[in-house]
């Protein structure tokens, strides 16, 4: 018997089908409706899909901060937020300095 038009086979890892077939039920979807709206994001994106540099994961798979982040990529930011805070310190410092400058032409101009 020749397989129906339309029809599908793959070799997924029992576990991850046994997981994706489960998360299908819980959320009453049909997986194979699933698979056929992946191919149809698949398709429409030229395959970039999975290209993105993270697949948002659900909460129950989620990790602490400090597990799911790179340590060079946090350090790297650390190092970003002290120089933002440098330098909003300096703009702060300087739009004093300016206020005060005005100041003193404006008081000097009222006389």
């Amino acid at each position: 018997m020749p397989p129906r038009a339309g029809a599908f086979s793959a070799n997924f890892t029992p576990e991850i089908l046994d997981r994706f077939r489960e998360l299908c039920k819980q959320q009453s979807k049909s997986y194979s409706k699933v698979l056929e709206r992946l191919a149809e994001l698949y398709l429409e994106t030229d395959g970039a899909v999975l290209d993105s540099p993270s697949v948002p994961t659900t909460p129950k798979q989620s990790k602490s901060a400090s597990e799911s982040i790179d340590p060079v990529l946090l350090q790297e930011l650390q190092k970003k937020l002290e120089q933002l805070e440098s330098d909003y310190i300096n703009a702060d410092d300087h739009l004093e300095a300016l206020i005060e400058d005005i100041t003193e032409r404006l008081e000097v101009l009222e006389k």
